[in-house]
């Protein structure tokens, strides 16, 4: 049985200002956050920041060679996960961690994916989640597109109907074979509103 846990996933658009990650950590704590997934945290993989503190003792990170892209996941000091395995991508795009809470295995995954189509990341994607069966999945992020865009995206033209990018249909694609449902849309399903950090489960 895996206790309720508060989880929170935020485009942080640059972390490398120590005020500015003193504010992040300060806003997870207001938030009562157990988990958060920061995407565009633009760390220097030569150069790793610490974003730890006594509320957040654990923090792990994916980033790349430049400043730029990076993501990361921080645990609460409440949490009671306990890390097995943690696989980085090397450009910054994806985090998992693998372990278990209570004995039940949990996978914890996130992604800030390009903001334009590639059929290479998904595919590498699709094959990641291979590691993850057998486990409770949460994943999280900035997908640089929304799964149902009529209804995800507000248009500034009275009326007018918002049609899938090709980002959009690789991350709808995407989450149906993957078989993954949405939980913000399936908590707010009429609506017509978006979040860009989406957390998913498995169904």
């Amino acid at each position: 049985m895996i206790p309720e846990c508060h989880i929170l996933s935020q485009n942080v658009k640059g972390l490398n200002s120590p005020t500015k990650r003193r504010l992040v950590l300060r806003e997870l704590k207001r938030a009562q956050c157990q988990i958060a997934f920061l995407q565009e945290t633009h760390f220097a993989r030569a150069r790793q920041f610490s974003l730890t503190d006594r509320t957040f003792p654990r923090s792990f990170f994916a980033s790349s060679t430049g400043k730029r892209r990076g993501v990361a996941i921080l645990l609460h000091k409440a949490c009671q996960m306990t890390v097995q395995h943690v696989d980085r991508d090397d450009e910054g795009r994806y985090i998992l961690i693998r372990g278990t809470i209570n004995n039940v295995a949990i996978s914890l995954l996130n992604v800030y994916a390009p903001n334009t189509p590639e059929d290479s990341f998904w595919a590498h994607l699709t094959t990641l989640l291979q590691l993850t069966e057998g486990s409770f999945l949460v994943m999280g992020g900035d997908f640089n597109a929304a799964p149902a865009p009529a209804i995800d995206r507000k248009s500034g033209a009275l009326g007018a109907r918002l049609t899938a990018s090709p980002q959009d249909a690789m991350l709808a694609r995407f989450i149906h074979d993957a078989q993954l449902l949405d939980i913000w849309r399936l908590h707010h399903p009429g609506d017509h509103d978006f979040s860009f950090n989406i957390i998913m489960l498995p169904n």
